[in-house]
């Protein structure tokens, strides 16, 4: 029964080969758990940013309704106060004797936005059309019923030549006596 080994027989000794086997199996292993941890962590760190992304989200919608009833809102002041603004502003690029005044009344029925060109040579020409136009703006309507009306005028800003800034002044000033229900800011 003791057999001996011929030169023909050939004799494989596997036990090296089992070792790098369980090596590569534990490399194999570890690599698992490293790649199911980092997707946990992967999947908590989407969960808390998809959390932070509803709250938001939550947040947004929350201001736009909040934002929709002071729209509604202000949109209804119209019926009881007037606001408009002002703003003179010159193109340094251009010539410094064409200005511009822009009147933003906001007001339902009228146009919005309107634009007076000021020049050197109709200065007193201009300024008599633009305080017209705020007449027109401030008297009371047809039903004889005032509200009060706020001026307000782009003052100390760099866009505005002082000479307007002071006759555009003195014109609210002018306006704010004539009339009762208008105040300058």
């Amino acid at each position: 029964m003791n057999k001996r080994f011929r030169k023909n027989d050939i004799v494989i000794d596997l036990t090296s080969l089992l070792d790098v086997i369980f090596i590569v199996l534990l490399i194999v292993m570890c690599g698992q758990q490293l790649l199911s941890d980092t997707t946990r962590e992967a999947a908590a760190e989407a969960e808390a940013l998809q959390q932070e992304a509803d709250e938001t989200l939550r947040e947004a919608s929350a201001l736009q309704q909040y934002y929709e009833k002071h729209s509604d809102a202000y949109e209804n002041t119209e019926k009881y106060v007037k606001f408009i603004d002002v703003v003179a502003y010159f193109d340094s690029s251009v010539r410094i004797t064409d200005r511009t005044i822009i009147v933003s009344s906001g007001m339902e029925g009228e146009n919005p936005v309107t634009q007076f060109a000021v020049t050197a040579a109709t200065e007193e020409s201009d300024y008599k059309q633009f305080q017209d136009y705020l007449t027109s703006l401030i008297a009371p309507g047809e039903d004889g019923e005032t509200v009060p009306v706020i001026l307000s005028l782009n003052r100390n800003d760099d866009n505005i030549l002082y000479r307007d800034e002071v006759a555009i002044s003195n014109l609210f000033t002018y306006l704010s006596e004539q009339y009762d229900n208008v105040f300058v800011r």
